[in-house]
């Protein structure tokens, strides 16, 4: 039989229990990646005009027929969420961490005055240290947001390829 279980198609049934639904169906698990929604799906489905593979045919286009209604939302693979928001954790947290430096710099420049000569010396290493790890923050920062936006842009490539491609199809 073409269903899974010993069932029979819903063309060859009597009985309205023994209707295998079309997400039950054998031929649907084996299709099930290509069918989920993270692929352009196309089914081409063959007839043949002699009379006794009318029922073979009539199989096939129900379903064409039902596969058709079915409708597929792309979204990121199921690498790519997980991964987004880890670039986007490491910006926010690269962004805090920014800010706490320079929240300290600007202690730091407040602490700053007239203290004796060694005390200045000791402000001013920590100042000139921290304005480096601020730099550095910051180029680490400014590749990761291009980074993110490349991905941002590739992804809107490939939407707008899907959406083109299914707008050929209808």
């Amino acid at each position: 039989t073409p269903t899974s279980g010993g069932s029979r198609s819903p063309s060859r049934s009597k009985d309205k229990g023994d209707f295998i639904p079309y997400r039950d169906s054998k031929l649907t698990r084996v299709l099930r990646s290509s069918l989920g929604g993270n692929a352009v799906t196309l089914l081409l489905v063959t007839v043949h005009p002699a009379m006794y593979c009318v029922e073979q045919t009539m199989t096939s286009l129900r379903f064409a027929s039902k596969a058709r209604c079915v409708d597929n939302y792309v979204g990121g693979g199921p690498e790519e969420g997980p991964r987004r928001r880890d670039e986007k954790s490491t910006i926010d947290a690269q962004q805090r961490i920014i800010e706490g430096l320079q929240s300290k710099l600007r202690a730091l420049e407040l602490q700053r005055g007239p203290d004796s000569a060694e005390n200045g010396y000791w402000m001013m290493q920590q100042f000139q240290g921290l304005q480096h790890e601020l730099k550095e923050k910051e180029q680490q920062l400014a590749m990761k947001t291009r980074l993110l936006s490349e991905r941002e842009r590739q992804l809107g490539q490939l939407r707008d390829q899907l959406v083109g491609r299914s707008d050929v199809d209808e």
